[in-house]
């Protein structure tokens, strides 16, 4: 377990070293928490609850948008009628 901002650093130079943004996540973090680990962690977790908020969203906007047509076509398909048949 981590004893203090230091030791984060010096774990994440290694851990992270392939994502790049991440990384630089938890660095401002730490730099704004001066020192404090449970102000990083709530900013952390901050960060992390405002990204799901934005992929809910998302996911929640595009769902319906798909179901709106999904909808339209099987409603339009129910309501065509047929074409009388020629009496034979």
């Amino acid at each position: 377990m981590p004893k203090d901002a230091a030791d984060i650093r010096a774990k994440i130079d290694g851990t992270l070293a392939d994502s790049p943004q991440i990384k630089g996540l938890v660095e401002q973090a730490l730099a704004s928490a001066q020192g404090d680990l449970k102000a990083a962690q709530a900013h952390i977790e901050a960060w992390y609850d405002n990204a799901m908020d934005r992929v809910s969203s998302w996911y929640k906007r595009r769902s319906q948008f798909i179901l709106f047509f999904i909808g339209s076509a099987a409603l339009s398909s129910s309501t065509s009628t047929p074409s009388p048949s020629p009496a034979p």
